[in-house]
């Protein structure tokens, strides 16, 4: 699973298991389908590795004027097989990222169930050379939508049943279900979100592979 893929998995799409929550609208009205502050080239990195320099190594993500076009670059070369859509929503004191990600497969042909559609959430406070992403917390999530506090389904799954961890070896997926008005309603309740940024995207002059693309910067 690469980092931009853990990143709309909640981070922690992050590299242990599989760890999903996907809202199924947008965040009320205010939504908007560009932030000026996002458009630029980036450097993707987790909290984890803030003080590791990957160099040429790193996931790097170049998005367009009017944040028309997001392209995803790891290791010097351009992943083309995923799709991002970005949506910027204000929800009360909230900048709230609304992220759609598709990857082409082999089972593109299949009808997509609604554990695959939706959108990723994210918290951002953003400045001129740094984007803060705080993203969901997955168990409380997961919680909420058990006792009724959240309309919805959640699920997990183990590849090891019987494992005496029971961290071990296990995938959580969660579907907040509703409208845009009910979306609006779960940004704000406590706890959906974890309490510090786990990423951030870092502002860079170029970018390995896009800045080898004949006139291109």
């Amino acid at each position: 699973m690469n980092l931009l893929r853990a990143m709309l998995a909640s981070i922690a799409l992050i590299l242990t298991g599989c760890v999903e929550t996907r809202f199924e609208s947008l965040p009320g009205s205010d939504v908007a389908r560009c932030d000026a502050r996002w458009v630029g080239n980036w450097r993707m990195v987790s909290a984890k590795d803030k003080d590791k320099d990957e160099g040429d190594n790193g996931v790097f993500i170049a998005i367009s004027e009017g944040c028309e076009r997001v392209r995803v670059f790891e290791r010097g070369k351009e992943d083309d097989k995923i799709r991002v859509a970005l949506h910027f929503a204000r929800v009360g004191k909230h900048s709230v990222l609304a992220a759609q990600i598709d990857e082409e497969s082999p089972s593109d042909s299949k009808p997509a169930s609604e554990w695959d559609t939706g959108y990723y959430y994210f918290l951002y406070d953003a400045n001129p050379r740094r984007i803060a992403l705080r993203a969901v917390d997955d168990e409380h999530v997961a919680t909420r939508l058990i006792d009724g506090s959240l309309r919805g389904r959640t699920e997990m799954v183990s590849q090891r049943p019987g494992s005496r961890k029971p961290s071990q070896g296990r995938s959580l997926y969660n579907f907040v279900a509703g409208d845009a008005q009910t979306m609006v309603q779960a940004v704000q309740l406590r706890g959906m979100f974890l309490r510090s940024s786990d990423l951030s995207l870092i502002r860079v002059e170029s970018i390995p592979g896009l800045q080898r693309e004949t006139g291109t910067q």
